[in-house]
């Protein structure tokens, strides 16, 4: 111990400081800390302070600034090394150009270059090399949602408003349609300008385009007319039969159904013909059983108000780029051993109008029995194979089911798997087909087989709308409600179920969707399985009530590729996301449905997901008052919406 230091209790001490220096802290370990001759707090002696703009100089509160330093403003500032004042005060060195930053040496500015995948967009020294950003594209700027050529902006130079290429999102285009000469992008929409000679639009619907034909002649069936000699199809004389009819039909003609139960199984190859029943209840035409009931190979063929029953598939558009369905039944339809069902399939084409259809009623063929069990085959309201450009509106698609896997025979062979149930099931490269203001409810995937030893294969996925490759699905102001996966072959859950899943897609657009679970297991609401290619963007969109989680993406996908806005998230059991986002402009609560027990997702008056969906999506078909602003949910931008009373009314076109 060294006694200088040792005060009269044991404890070290200082004796003293070197000259110019203080022991201002009073902290035995820091010594002398404190510099007397140059510390603003600390100026000649301990806790005498300078006050701006003086500084401590050789121990003195001065103005003037120690060697070296220069007075800027009051701060003593080494000019010879500072960007921002490089040799004197306030000049900046600024960069030429955004891969470079500025620097100060020797009191003069130069620059260097920013590191690799640095910029530096607003040339300033003040926050470096401050955007952090990967070219893409060759550093060419497109449409995409990316900054391409890194300058901070996204997709300049595209308006999204007007661009046909581009026309409300990047990629979106505006056509081609069937019979359209001319589109146009007007206020963010694809829509018609002008069509061929003998069509026009009636619809108003840009994805069906001229949809409808100028019809050149008419003949008329009536299958009680069948003890008519002179029958010929004209309305005095109909034929009895509509094959008699597509027999002398003819481009362009239209033909009458009257009343009465027909034969299916016909073969359209005429073009621009219109099959018109006298009415939905009061037409029926029976397909053959396992067999199609109508197949239509030639372009733009119309088949309206009538019911289909039996079949394995109701009506088939078969290479055809072009027709419609319209206020037409589907009943009773089911697929044979091995083979699938569907009330429409729209197949190695596309360009076909689907409305005001109800479907009730498909099973999947069942897999064949054997020491190879097969399968159960795929169930689905509407079946759009290697197509583009189907548009499915004002629809109703319930009782869907996959078919069951088939039965081992030979002793504890490998049962059948069972077969896909969706709502509206697209596959293969099928691309920018739309279902909107529709109902798609009461969906399951197929039950799995069984086997001699008491082994069983698992159920399979059920699905509101699935989607196996392709892209640019639209699904828009629809309801879909008690989707269930497949049992077991011994009737246990197995499967999970969405009310929208993708495997393999590229982009998909939700808006408004109304997605409510039935208190059954492993229900999911919208679900990106793996391999998704593009991305899923989900706004003004109600999902509530299911056992798993309302938005749910595969781990092996980026947690952006699923992503919600302006949505509501409520009461899904196992939570509102998985590796999926849920934008802060979302909310989780209630969404208060005026009766749940009835299957009324309309919303109460004082329901949240008023007025709060996204707000540049219209909404001038709303009821007045009408806030202003599109509602969450199936009926946003209809006049089914609720209006809230107390909501300010904005004026519309």
């Amino acid at each position: 111990m060294d006694p200088e230091h040792v005060g009269a209790k044991g404890v070290c001490t200082l004796s003293g400081c070197q000259a110019d220096w203080g022991d201002c802290d009073k902290i035995l370990e820091t010594g002398c800390e404190a510099d007397l001759l140059n510390e603003d707090e600390n100026c000649g002696v301990c806790d005498k302070e300078c006050i701006l703009p003086e500084h401590c100089y050789e121990g003195d509160c001065s103005f003037q600034c120690p060697p070296a330093l220069t007075n800027c403003g009051g701060e003593g500032l080494d000019t010879s090394d500072d960007p921002l004042n490089c040799g004197i005060c306030e000049k900046k060195c600024m960069a030429s150009g955004p891969t470079k930053l500025g620097i100060c040496a020797a009191s003069k500015c130069g620059e260097v270059s920013c590191d690799v995948n640095k910029y530096n967009i607003n040339l300033t020294p003040d926050d470096g090399c401050e955007y952090e950003c990967a070219l893409t594209n060759n550093g060419e700027e497109t449409c995409d949602t990316f900054d391409n050529d890194c300058d901070k902006q996204i997709d300049e130079g595209f308006d999204l408003a007007t661009d046909v290429s581009n026309c409300g999102a990047c990629g979106n285009k505006c056509g081609p349609y069937p019979h359209v000469t001319k589109a146009k992008c007007a206020a963010s929409k694809c829509a018609i300008e002008t069509c061929e000679e003998g069509y026009k639009d009636s619809d108003l619907l840009a994805l069906t385009g001229c949809e409808e034909m100028i019809a050149t002649g008419q003949v008329w069936v009536d299958a009680w007319n069948f003890f008519d000699p002179d029958e010929d199809g004209s309305k005095a004389h109909p034929f009895d039969t509509i094959q008699d009819a597509l027999k002398v039909a003819t481009e362009g003609m239209q033909i009458n159904i009257q009343e009465g139960t027909y034969a299916g199984g016909l073969v359209i190859t005429v073009p621009k013909l219109v099959l018109k029943g006298q009415g939905r209840t009061m037409v029926f035409m029976l397909g053959p059983q396992f067999g199609t009931g109508t197949s239509v190979k030639a372009a733009d063929v119309e088949i309206r108000d009538l019911t289909v029953q039996g079949a394995a598939i109701g009506i088939e558009f078969n290479g055809v780029n072009s027709g419609k369905v319209a206020s037409v039944d589907f009943a009773a339809t089911a697929g044979g051993t091995n083979q699938e069902a569907a009330a429409i399939k729209v197949l190695n084409g596309g360009g076909v109008g689907i409305d005001d259809v109800l479907i009730d009623g498909v099973t999947g063929g069942t897999g064949a029995a054997g020491c190879s069990a097969w399968p159960g085959r795929e169930g689905s309201g509407i079946l759009i194979d290697n197509s583009k450009s189907v548009k499915v509106t004002n629809s109703i698609i319930r009782a869907i089911t996959g078919g069951t896997g088939g039965y081992a025979q030979c002793a504890c062979y490998s049962p059948g798997g069972s077969g896909t149930g969706a709502g509206v099931l697209l596959r293969s490269n099928s691309l920018n087909n739309e279902i909107s203001l529709s109902r798609i409810y009461n969906v399951a995937g197929g039950k799995g087989g069984s086997n001699t030893c008491g082994q069983v294969a698992d159920g399979s996925i059920g699905a509101g709308v699935m989607q196996s490759g392709g892209g640019g699905l639209v699904v828009d102001k629809t309801v879909i409600y008690d989707i269930r996966g497949g049992l077991t072959g011994n009737n246990q859950v197995s499967a999970y179920s969405a009310c929208v899943y993708g495997y393999s897609v590229g982009a998909v657009l939700i808006t408004n969707l109304t997605c409510v679970g039935s208190g059954k297991d492993r229900q999911r609401g919208i679900w990106a399985d793996l391999s998704t290619q593009g991305l899923y963007g989900v706004s003004s969109t109600i999902i509530a009530r299911l056992s798993e989680h309302c938005l749910f993406s595969h781990s092996g996908n980026f947690p952006s590729t699923l992503m919600a806005s302006y949505s509501d998230a409520f009461d899904c059991k196992a939570g509102a996301t998985s590796n999926a986002q849920l934008a802060a402009n979302s909310i989780t609560i209630d969404p208060l449905f005026v009766d749940e027990a009835k299957k009324d997702y309309h919303l109460k008056s004082t329901s949240p997901c008023i007025d709060t969906g996204k707000p540049t999506d219209e909404y001038c078909n709303e009821p007045s008052p009408n806030g202003c602003r599109i509602d969450m949910g199936a009926y946003g931008d209809t006049s089914a919406a609720t209006p809230n009373p107390a909501a300010q009314s904005c004026p519309c076109n």
